[in-house]
């Protein structure tokens, strides 16, 4: 499930691709983005609140994202993110090339 924010807005290419589907969080349905507001809790460890993201360089969001993305989680068989997304990439070149 994703938020509503602008940068789901290919999800529909992601699906086709994929054989996947997007649900969305209802709009101000707060409750809805647990998994949403876990990953920006994530976030704000490295970051704290009430300080903005421009503050940090590049540099410093890419190292966050690194941490972030290499983290085993228990929903994905401890796997991380990064390994299941490139897992789900490979699939999704082979189809793209006919391979």
């Amino acid at each position: 499930m994703t938020d509503n924010g602008r940068e789901n807005t290919s999800h529909e290419e992601f699906n086709e691709a994929l054989d996947t589907q997007s649900f969305f969080c209802a709009p101000y349905h707060r409750w809805e983005t647990g998994r949403v507001d876990q990953v920006n809790g994530l976030i704000r460890g490295f970051h704290p609140k009430g300080r903005t993201f421009h503050e940090l360089g590049p540099e410093a969001i890419n190292r966050i994202e690194k941490l972030l993305n290499h983290r085993p989680q228990k929903g994905l068989n401890d796997h991380t993110s990064y390994e299941v997304f490139r897992e789900a990439r490979g699939a999704l070149d082979c189809r793209m090339w006919g391979s």
